[in-house]
């Protein structure tokens, strides 16, 4: 696994997958089920985490759960991994989340990281909107790259660096983040 990489893609992804997704999640007409979830990114007891309640979606959780929804999810994380040349070994979760307008945006701290367990972290944006993604050094405040929302983009990024979502203050912000194991396919 590579170290402390992070790379960003526009129009990596289809087109007509890009349009699929976000019509099946945030669409007019969809069923895709979100669920109200006291605080998305972390226990809600913990007094030191921001409280940020939100809607979210496990699409896969190794050994638990798995959502009849999975399919066009999975389809996002092969076409990328096909397109930069990677072979996906594990995967560990795979979880949709929807933030809502809030009165009082800005970033979710402190930063964290999603396992302790060696992985790629894999962000797809469902839509354009408001609500940064901030990757950090070590020491949880040097910001290393902040990453706005924009339909179709992805973030791919060790699972070692530190990282938060930013609530928005006027848009919906919705994205699928996949944790993973995998590497470089041999260049032949």
């Amino acid at each position: 696994m590579e170290e402390k990489f992070i790379e960003v893609y526009d129009d990596i992804i289809s087109s007509q997958l890009v349009d699929k997704i976000h019509d099946l999640t945030l669409g007019t007409n969809t069923e895709f089920p979100w669920h109200y979830k006291g605080n998305l990114t972390y226990s809600s007891n913990d007094p030191l985490y921001t409280l940020k309640p939100g809607m979210h979606h496990v699409l896969y959780h190794k050994g638990a759960k798995q959502s009849h929804y999975l399919a066009p999810f999975f389809q996002i994380l092969y076409e990328f991994s096909f397109k930069r040349n990677l072979f996906v070994e594990d995967i560990f979760r795979i979880n949709s989340y929807l933030d809502l307008p809030n009165p009082n945006p800005g970033p979710d701290l402190p930063p964290h990281v999603d396992t302790v367990h060696p992985h790629f972290v894999l962000l797809y944006y469902i839509n354009d909107s408001e609500g940064d993604t901030i990757l950090f050094e070590e020491d949880e405040k040097t910001i290393i790259k902040k990453i706005t929302p924009k339909k179709g983009r992805l973030i791919f990024f060790d699972g070692h660096i530190f990282h938060c979502g930013s609530t928005p203050g006027t848009s919906t912000r919705a994205i699928i983040n996949y944790n993973f194991l995998g590497g470089e396919l041999d260049k032949k």
